[in-house]
């Protein structure tokens, strides 16, 4: 019998957790203030995860608690990230969900005992991409929303690793990890935790279409689909939302719960889905799980909260005392208080306002004002005098509603500290002054070693024991019996210390008797002395991590070529025909994507070419990002293997894997010359590691780097004999990669969504928005690629980056339709330095 998935619920702060467990989430994820892809949400203080976890594992059944450290991390932020592993690991969280690749590496070497969950920005879109994370050591992978339910179960089935699949929430235009937009254009990365959302902004396209919000995508909601996900064997279906109220996870969670559980009937199923368009929705999709060409998943019209569809105005009238009242027949119950929204032409913020007044109407005339009434009842309901006039016909939505708020109270936030056990041993003994006793006390704290140390010590027991010894006043015991009793009631009233009695013995060999208070003053010292040993053995261990975190990997000597290195990346090979002699001097690589099946020979013989022309042990071959269609034979991958390629730049996991299958070489001992693309986003010098390890000989550092960054890896990773560490000086880079043909839903497709054998024949829709922002949209076949109208360019920064150890320089032509002479001009100028070529995006930040 399959096993009912998990329902794993979101949390933005202590009481949107306790209400996710209040109303039937299995487990909860959740993010600290630091390392959190929802930075802006509440987050939880180590204090706060503590309380959760602990009251978490104290029901039943045990619910479980993921942390997410799902953020790119910097080389500077290694000694903070060190504290938030080890609060972790104190709290005892079940799981760590993870993007970066340096911090997955830190989590398996010292916190060996953690499990690892792929965050949903590493963006696995396919088999090879799940089965490169279980390889890593993940124990379940976060699948794309992107995916159809074929891929999914597909998945589910081969890849040897549990999987888990968003079932509600917001969508973003671009494959989750794989948007630069905010980063790029405003500092503000998605990456860590901070993105702006540039895809709800308003766009603006040339060809005539007025402005609307074409990026912005309705939110994902697959209840229907929950039993079919089960079927498939998917472990866990997550709610999106860690920035949302706990109103909102509450009823979310309660509607998903029944809906697994089979307890909610066809009506009370509607009815759940108002109460959640109530509280917050935006129109709803299943995105592409049943279709990956369906229409109509994003909304242009509006970004933010719309409400449960409530009715319309039937009537505009003037009631006796003035102003304006509308006569509608609600479809949901309504009360005083309650917000109304409607449209308003022109408007992108909807207006709305709250009831003050309702009158049911009955046979055509006014009854009384009264408090609420049930749905379908007739009612006038009194006009906001400031708004525009309203209209007959106008759509209205009930967009809060005080029946929800009261149908789902939540606990309070309250929780008690978890306290540590604590051993206590009581000894009386004879004084040797008459009517004296020796009390000797021992606590002994049990404590765990939390991480692993570099001697391969496993986290184990670690108690810390500590013996204190007091002459006391002591007198015949009247009563020798109760004594242990008395004695035990004054020990153990351990009051605000962080202990609680686990264990206790006592020996009192010659029946004496101490007074309490005495007790007492023992009892306070020697929890007092435990505390601060406890608080200098953490002390010592955050000491100890934050070094192993932050050394630097040994470098040893290497010698530097003379001079620059340069390199190329060029869609088709193609683009190069009018590069000269002297245009390929310093050129020690040239990047080539590799083609579809269809054009092989004409790519071959033009790669054939340029392979004479400059040798062909400086070309190098570039997987695509987004392998949705592998393993169909889409790729020429056999090919081109047969034909001794064997220098390779990849951009996921996914490539790494299955390029590795396809040789061959599973170990880390490869034939192989691999190198990293940006995607694989080095922002630390673990990360760059962790790729070191996998085979790669070379890297590329993230576009997302502000200058410390580059100067920080430059002067570590860049000085490492044998890894190759390239900084891209001039791109295109993508913006937005999506799943979501925007010329198909803006109908702008000339096949009409499906292409033919030639293609896509689309063309580049140009957009602007509110702020000035120019960007182009290129179709991917039945996706999208959008990157901005400059280039980034640190080409102007080429002496800073040499002085801090760049050695390797990469102008990437690929992303954007560019002629030959166009290609050539853009190169010659990049190699002059010229300044103004294009926007140098985070690089400046940082470095005064």
């Amino acid at each position: 019998m399959r096993r009912r998935p998990e329902l794993l619920a979101p949390a933005g702060d202590l009481a949107a957790g306790l209400a996710a467990l209040h109303y039937g989430a299995d487990a909860v994820y959740l993010g600290l203030k630091e390392f959190s892809a929802r930075a802006e949400a509440v987050n939880f203080t180590p204090a706060d995860l503590a309380r959760f976890v602990s009251y978490a594992h104290s029901l039943v059944p045990r619910r479980a608690v993921y942390l997410a450290l799902n953020t790119l991390v910097r080389e500077a932020e290694l000694g903070a990230l060190a504290e938030s592993l080890y609060g972790a690991a104190e709290a005892e969280v079940d799981a760590l969900i993870v993007q970066d690749l340096g911090v997955a590496a830190l989590a398996r070497r010292f916190f060996p005992h953690i499990p690892l969950h792929a965050s949903t920005q590493l963006a696995i879109h396919n088999l090879d991409g799940a089965k490169a994370a279980r390889d890593l050591g993940f124990t379940r992978v976060t699948l794309a929303r992107e995916l159809g339910l074929a891929e999914v179960g597909r998945i589910t089935a081969a890849a040897g690793v549990a999987t888990e699949v968003f079932i509600h929430g917001a969508l973003c235009f671009s494959y989750s990890g794989l948007c630069l937009c905010s980063s790029l254009r405003t500092g503000r990365s998605g990456n860590r935790g901070g993105c702006l959302y540039p895809c709800r902004l308003a766009w603006r396209q040339a060809t005539g279409i007025d402005s609307g919000h074409f990026l912005s995508l309705k939110d994902l909601a697959l209840g229907p689909l929950v039993g079919e996900l089960s079927r498939l064997g998917v472990s866990s279906l997550k709610i999106e939302g860690r920035k949302k109220k706990p109103l909102y996870v509450a009823a979310t969670v309660d509607y998903y719960r029944r809906l697994l559980d089979g307890t909610i009937s066809p009506a009370e199923v509607a009815a759940a889905q108002d109460t959640l368009q109530s509280i917050f929705a935006r129109p709803w999709t299943d995105f592409y799980l049943r279709d990956s060409r369906a229409k109509g998943v994003v909304e242009p019209g509006r970004v933010g909260h719309r409400g449960a569809p409530l009715g319309q105005v039937e009537r505009v009238q003037r009631p006796p005392g003035g102003g304006w009242e509308i006569v509608f027949t609600p479809r949901l119950g309504l009360e005083l208080h309650d917000g109304i929204q409607y449209p308003e032409p022109g408007e992108e913020n909807w207006p709305g306002f709250a009831v003050e007044k309702i009158r049911p109407l009955t046979a055509g005339k006014g009854a009384g004002k009264c408090y609420a009434v049930p749905a379908g009842t007739r009612v006038a309901v009194s006009w906001p005098a400031t708004a525009t006039p309203p209209v007959t016909g106008l759509p209205l939505y009930l967009a809060s509603s005080q029946a929800v708020k009261r149908a789902f109270p939540c606990p309070s936030p309250d929780l008690p500290v978890p306290r540590q056990p604590l051993d206590l041993a009581l000894t009386f003994l004879p004084g040797e002054k008459a009517a004296s006793c020796q009390v000797v006390a021992r606590g002994s704290q049990k404590r765990r070693q939390l991480f692993r140390r570099e001697n391969g010590t496993e986290p184990a027991e670690d108690n810390l024991t500590l013996e204190l010894t007091s002459d006391c006043p002591a007198f015949p015991a009247r009563e020798r019996q109760g004594v242990e009793t008395a004695v035990r009631v004054a020990m153990e009233r351990l009051g605000n210390s962080p202990f609680r009695l686990a264990g206790w013995s006592f020996s009192n060999p010659a029946g004496l008797f101490v007074r309490p208070g005495e007790l007492n003053s023992l009892r306070r010292e020697l929890v007092g002395r435990l505390q601060v040993a406890d608080l200098d053995k953490r002390l010592g261990d955050l000491r100890e991590l934050r070094q192993l975190f932050q050394d630097a990997p040994e470098t040893r000597a290497k010698r530097l070529e003379e001079g620059e290195n340069w390199g190329l990346a060029v869609s088709e090979p193609g683009l190069l025909v009018d590069f000269t002699a002297g245009d390929w001097e310093g050129v020690t690589e040239v990047v080539v994507d590799i083609p579809r099946p269809a054009g092989l020979a004409a790519w071959s013989e033009a790669l054939s070419e340029l392979a004479a022309k400059i040798g062909r042990e400086k070309l190098r071959l570039a997987f695509p990002l987004i392998l949705r269609d592998y393993p169909t034979p889409d790729l020429p991958l056999g090919e081109l293997l047969a034909q001794g390629w064997r220098r390779w730049l990849l951009p996921s996991l996914a490539s790494w894997r299955c390029l590795r299958q396809a040789t061959g070489q599973d170990g880390p001992e490869t034939a192989l010359d691999l190198a990293a693309d940006w995607p694989l986003y080095v922002l630390n010098h673990w990360a760059a590691r962790e790729l070191e390890r996998l085979g790669f000989s070379s890297i590329t550092l993230s576009p997302e780097g502000e200058g410390k960054d580059f100067r920080n890896l430059l002067g570590t990773v860049g000085a490492r004999e044998g890894l190759a560490t390239w900084v891209v000086v001039e791109a295109a880079f993508p913006l937005f990669i999506s799943a979501v043909c925007l010329h198909r839903e803006l109908g702008l497709c000339p096949t009409g969504g499906r292409p033919g054998p030639e293609g896509c024949r689309a063309e580049v829709l140009p957009l602007s928005d509110a702020m000035g922002g120019e960007v182009q949209v290129y179709p991917t076949g039945c996706g999208s690629r959008v990157i901005a109208r400059d280039d980034y360019s640190l080409v102007s920064r080429l002496a800073e980056l040499s002085s801090w150890g760049g050695r390797y320089f990469r102008v990437d032509l690929r992303g954007r339709e560019r002629t030959p002479g166009e290609a050539l001009v853009l190169w010659r100028k990049a190699r002059a330095g010229l300044a103004g070529l294009g926007g140098e995006a985070n690089f400046s930040r940082g470095l005064t």
